[in-house]
């Protein structure tokens, strides 16, 4: 099959349906900046309804790749539409909340966990619905953050059990004084 050259683009290998239609096709797009010259590589598809090919991957010269977006940015992959999989693992760069142990750790009184709620409408430290609508939500940072939040809850429980188990003695021990009389 012969290299197809399309303006601005570099060779392409195109997929047809053996009458005159584009089905598919890989083409090297070439890009002229201020920076130097670029070469990406364009991958486009077509469906039942469509005329003309559309681009559905990009794959820039420095390596990002968009899906569903021409423009991945400086991300190494931008999806432009829902994502399944199996399975995700991210590198921790940064250590757990483990510190929230620690005797030194600055547990918010649930008082006063109360009244940023009523002040702020959300947890310390956890965004805003109206910031994730605007930047969105790095996974990473979330799941940090909530689990945080677990281990805070987890604080706040155990400090809840101990003084349920104290009155229970203290209601015991009223009670044996009553029996006794």
């Amino acid at each position: 099959m012969p290299n197809t050259y399309v303006a601005n683009a570099g060779p392409a290998l195109v997929f047809w349906n053996g009458i005159s239609e584009e089905l598919a096709s890989i083409s090297g797009v070439f890009k002229d900046s201020n920076q130097g010259n670029y070469g990406n590589l364009v991958f486009k598809t077509r469906t039942n309804d469509q005329v003309k090919l559309e681009t559905k991957m990009v794959i820039l010269s420095n390596g990002n790749v968009g899906i569903g977006t021409n423009e991945p940015g400086t991300f190494k992959l931008a999806v432009n539409g829902k994502i399944w999989s199996q399975e995700v693992n991210i590198a921790m760069t940064n250590p757990g909340p483990d510190y929230v142990f620690e005797k030194d750790y600055n547990l918010l009184s649930l008082a006063e966990l109360e009244a940023y709620i009523k002040a702020n409408k959300h947890l310390p430290e956890v965004p805003s619905a109206k910031e994730m609508d605007a930047e969105g939500l790095n996974i990473k940072e979330m799941n940090l953050i909530l689990l945080k939040k677990v281990e805070e809850l987890t604080l706040h429980l155990i400090e809840a059990n101990k003084k349920i188990e104290e009155t229970n003695e203290k209601v015991k021990a009223l009670e044996e004084r009553v029996k006794d009389k």
